[in-house]
This record gives C-alpha cells, structure tokens and sequence, in this order.
C-alpha cells in the first residue's frame, strides 16, 4: 500500500475513515477531500476524541458517482457514525 500525505488528496470523491482496528468507521463525500477531512479531525478533536487513524479514498469524477458511491458503501458497512446509517435503520 502507498502512503500518500494528506496534503495530496486535492481531488473529489468518496473518503473512508478507520479506526484503530482498522474498522470503518465514517463514509463520506466531498467535492475537496482535504476540506472535508480536516473537518472530521477538528470535530473529533473538540469532543476529546481520536478515533480516525487510517484514511482510504476513491477518486470520482461527479457529483452522480460520487453520491451513488457514497450510498452503496454506507450500506455495505454501516459505519458507527454515519447519520445517513442511523436514517436507514430507522425505516
């Protein structure tokens, strides 16, 4: 696996947060992933938490893909702090 630093993720598309067993944890999508990154650790951070220790990301090429992306792996893994998993359960 290539380690790539943040700063590098300047593209769009579908992020994935884990925690330190590696778990899913968060499933998002940004149209600037460093943005929206960096704003998960600042939340966490003022709650007193440090859950995200590895990020994965897939690069998307529209707003389409990327929402139809994020859906399909909220599903899939029903990550314990995705608000739209928390919707989903209680249909």
């Amino acid at each position: 696996m290539d380690i790539i630093p943040i700063e590098k993720i300047d593209c769009e598309g579908v992020y994935i947060l884990y925690n330190g067993s590696k778990k899913i944890i968060y499933i998002g999508q940004a149209q600037n992933m460093l943005e929206r990154i960096a704003t998960h650790f600042k939340i966490f951070k003022r709650l007193g938490r440090d859950p995200i220790k590895f990020i994965s990301y897939i690069p998307t090429k529209s707003q389409e893909e990327r929402n139809s992306l994020e859906f399909k792996l909220i599903d899939k893994h029903k990550p314990k702090y995705c608000l739209r998993n928390c919707v989903h359960r209680m249909r």
